[in-house]
């Protein structure tokens, strides 16, 4: 089973405590977890608080042109990709949550 997560809200809003409390439980569960940030969500990889999700074998994409827009930097661990993976993200996962 795989979970894709959805995350447009930035580090500060309670959306973001959400996603990853639901990823951690699915990890728990042994589900398969990929996370797609976008919008002020890419604002993320300047903080450390995905980095555990990360370590756990979670699969983190932003967007790209998101990430350029706002002056986010690559930084390890993080894939930078388009709306082709997300599209990817949501074609291949069992159950889609978007917050």
């Amino acid at each position: 089973m795989k979970l894709g997560i959805l995350l447009t809200s930035g580090p500060f809003s309670p959306d973001a405590h959400t996603a990853i409390q639901l990823a951690r439980a699915a990890l728990e569960q042994n589900i398969e977890v990929e996370m797609f940030l976008m919008m002020d969500a890419v604002y993320h990889v300047n903080g450390d608080r995905l980095d555990g999700m990360i370590k756990s074998g979670v699969k983190i994409t932003l967007c790209a042109h998101n990430a350029g827009e706002r002056g986010v930097p690559q930084r390890e661990g993080y894939n930078f990709g388009s709306q082709y993976d997300l599209a990817q993200l949501t074609a291949k996962a069992d159950k889609m949550i978007t917050l």
